[in-house]
């Protein structure tokens, strides 16, 4: 086919496109969706060649859209005209004009688009402080999923216990003072949505579009790979800038295999080991001991034996339990620890960084 001929049935599949979708779910509610939808073999979304927001929506499509897919109210949608918006319980739309970027939306079916994990982590930048921004990149980049639901429309607001709502909401905030941390349930297990690399490339081509320079500065700090909240909530601790309250720790390697080797055999009953975080230059590793899944006598045999073949093939093992995690002093001294092995010297005396870590620890729920 021509080069004119294949340019213009490309124009007409974006014209038919354009005319047939209603509905660009955005926002929170593009979150909500990603955050209940399961990867399977056979994904329920395709690519799209969409290049513009819809110019109306229709508030009783909204309503049965939202009830098919089991989402909140209200839901956000985007569209291209300022005057078509509205904003009620039902519906809350926002305003676009831009030519959408590439790979920024993927199609449901005919009637019904929605951002894609990249093109959700910049509609949600604004909204969120730079904290809960960088958890929800740990999140989509970490092969968990968010699952608790919090009530209303203010983020620290938490049901911590009740999980028999019908619609959950989705949650942008774990934080408690009780003693359980939340941050161990409420979650399940799910593939990766996106990558570090993805979400750079889209804010790239979303130049000019509202939230990227707030997007930029949390991707700065996101790291991929975490498996859970509380594996997260470390890692960030460890490697957030003092600025932050973090301890400034170089970037590891989050749940990297391990390969075992033939000269280390001997010492070990697998060919690989996965590390929660991992300095491969120090050969460092840390592991986040949860109270879930590492108790009962057959567990802790596991765990024994596998730091047993680590510490044979020479490496290092710093274990870092949830009541650890919890308390400031604890952890000062495990990330003493840490820098003696990665060779760094840390500073906590200032001021500054002794408010700002208690704030990064509140804003954590920890």
């Amino acid at each position: 086919m021509a080069t004119t001929d294949r340019c213009r049935t490309n124009l007409a599949i974006c014209r038919r496109e354009e005319f047939e979708v209603s509905v660009l779910i955005s926002h929170k509610s593009a979150l909500e969706f990603w955050r209940r939808y399961k990867f399977g073999k056979s994904p329920i979304y395709s690519a799209t060649r969409i290049s513009k927001a819809p110019k109306k929506i229709d508030p009783v499509q909204i309503a049965g859209i939202a009830s098919r897919l089991d989402l909140s109210y209200p839901l956000d949608v985007l569209i291209a005209n300022k005057g078509a918006g509205v904003v009620n319980e039902i519906v809350h739309s926002h305003y676009c004009t831009r030519p959408l970027p590439g790979n920024s939306v993927v199609r449901i079916d005919q009637e019904l688009l929605i951002s894609t994990p990249e093109f959700c982590f910049l509609q949600n930048a604004c909204s969120l402080p730079l904290e809960i921004q960088i958890l929800l990149g740990y999140e989509f980049c970490g092969s968990y999923r968010m699952t608790r639901a919090f009530d209303g429309d203010d983020i620290h607001a938490i049901d911590l216990e009740s999980d028999t709502q019908s619609t959950p909401k989705p949650l942008l905030l774990q934080h408690s003072d009780r003693s359980q941390s939340i941050a161990e349930q409420g979650f399940r297990s799910d593939c990766h949505l996106t990558s570090v690399f993805k979400m750079r490339v889209l804010l790239d081509k979303a130049a000019g579009f509202h939230g990227v320079k707030q997007a930029r500065r949390a991707l700065r700090h996101i790291l991929e790979n975490s498996a859970s909240p509380m594996e997260t909530r470390l890692s960030m601790l460890l490697t957030l800038p003092a600025l932050l309250g973090g301890f400034n720790l170089p970037h590891p390697l989050m749940n990297s295999r391990i390969q075992v080797g033939k000269q280390n055999s001997r010492g070990a009953n697998q060919q690989f080991y996965i590390a929660d975080l991992y300095w491969p230059e120090a050969k460092l590793a840390v592991e986040y001991d949860s109270d879930s899944f590492h108790t009962g006598a057959i567990q802790i045999a596991k765990d024994s034996m596998r730091r047993n073949a680590l510490s044979y093939m020479g490496i290092k093992v710093i274990a870092i339990t949830r009541k650890q995690l919890k308390d400031t002093d604890s952890l000062k001294r495990a990330v003493n620890l840490i820098s003696k092995y990665l060779q760094r010297r840390q500073r906590y005396g200032a001021a500054r960084f002794i408010q700002e870590h208690q704030r990064l620890r509140h804003t954590l729920g920890l």
